[in-house]
């Protein structure tokens, strides 16, 4: 398994999935969506090593059968690849930063707060956490008897923390069910931000612009020793990326870097499953987007790839992902994916114990070669 480091040289665009036409409305004040989606990396990644391998880099020509013996048809057969991410990798925070999961809610002492969120200038003190777990039963528009999560104390002012990330260290100390007092949160902008980028088309026969021409969007700028990391599995022999890579809309450049080492991801000691009577209860947090295909599971359902049954969850609404076909040159349909840190609350026979922990940092759900669907296990 490899470690690539990929850090824009300028500005990254990865639009959302609103259609981008000239001559229509919806071109205006596009968002950029960040992290991108794991497709998006894994055909730049890939064109970068079709290139290595022999490709002349045009569109219009397809693989040959050699390269697509390894690297799949360029589309969802992956060959003998298999990738994981991507995460974002800050050198200012230690390395490897976690979505922070949706059943850690928090509060930050308005007279202590920061913007940029440095470890130096904000400390753990200045913050406030609690942790929700499932509370007794309610009858709601879920259905009877439904245990939605909660947590005790006084918990006024604390909300979910949707645009933090937590290193690997604090995502160890929630997963286990330790102090929070000690955690700290890296707030997303400390580790990017958003331009405002206005444009507008020439007509390059009469020189002059013309209606609808004005245009808007959303790019990123990522903060110093800010990056994507992918890990990348393949065969004996495999070529190393390209030092340049076109990734995004717009062909803009990234500069890829193989990593000395994998970094450390959360440990599964520690968690100490506790069995009471014949039932063991355990979270799943997912550390990537999901495809659970249909419907998601609500109480009382199973989660596909995870032993027991779901008594509650803490969810976002869905993330809606695309992306582009380069073999057929067309986008791809937007699917519904479960986002990084969303938290399930599961319960399952004791006899399953062993079964819970081998889930820790596996993959459910669909397109698991392509780094969906990471989980993490711990208490509740």
């Amino acid at each position: 398994m490899r470690a690539y480091s990929i850090s824009p040289l300028d500005t990254w665009f990865f639009r959302d999935g609103r259609p981008y036409l000239m001559n229509e409305s919806s071109q205006v004040d596009v968002r950029s969506l960040f992290p991108p989606s794991a497709h998006t990396v894994i055909g730049a990644m890939r064109a970068s090593l079709a290139r290595a391998m022999g490709w002349n880099g045009r569109s219009r020509d397809r693989w040959s059968a050699d390269i697509m013996s390894v690297l799949g048809d360029g589309r969802k057969n992956l060959g003998k690849l298999r990738f994981r991410g991507p995460y974002i990798y800050s050198e200012k925070h230690g390395g490897l930063l976690l979505p922070s999961p949706l059943n850690l809610i928090g509060k930050v002492s308005t007279d202590k707060f920061c913007k940029t969120c440095e470890p130096s200038r904000l400390t753990p003190k200045a913050w406030s956490f609690a942790s929700l777990c499932p509370k007794d039963p309610v009858d709601c528009d879920l259905g009877e008897g439904v245990r939605l999560p909660s947590a005790g104390g006084d918990i006024k002012g604390l909300k979910t923390l949707g645009d933090y990330y937590l290193t690997v260290k604090d995502f160890e100390v929630l997963l286990a069910g330790g102090d929070l007092r000690d955690i700290l949160s890296v707030r997303q902008k400390a580790l990017w931000d958003h331009e405002y980028w206005v444009g507008l088309k020439r007509n390059s026969l009469i020189l002059t612009t013309e209606d609808r021409a004005l245009f808007s969007k959303h790019h990123v700028r990522l903060a110093p020793g800010v990056s994507l990391m992918m890990l990348l599995e393949g065969p004996e022999g495999l070529p190393e990326l390209g030092s340049l890579l076109a990734l995004g809309g717009e062909n803009r450049m990234a500069c890829a870097r193989i990593m000395s080492e994998v970094p450390r991801f959360p440990a599964e000691e520690g968690q100490k499953l506790k069995v009471e009577g014949d039932k063991i209860r355990f979270t799943v947090i997912h550390l990537t987007p999901a495809c659970l295909g249909g419907s998601w599971p609500g109480p009382g359902d199973h989660i596909p790839g995870v032993p027991g049954k779901v008594i509650s969850a803490c969810l976002e609404r869905p993330l809606f992902l695309g992306g582009w076909d380069s073999v057929q040159g067309e986008p791809l349909p937007l699917q519904p994916y479960v986002p990084a840190g969303s938290t399930w609350f599961c319960e399952a026979d004791s006899r399953e114990k062993a079964a819970i922990e081998l889930l820790h940092l596996t993959h459910i759900g669909e397109e698991v070669n392509c780094g969906f669907g990471q989980v993490a296990v711990g208490l509740w």
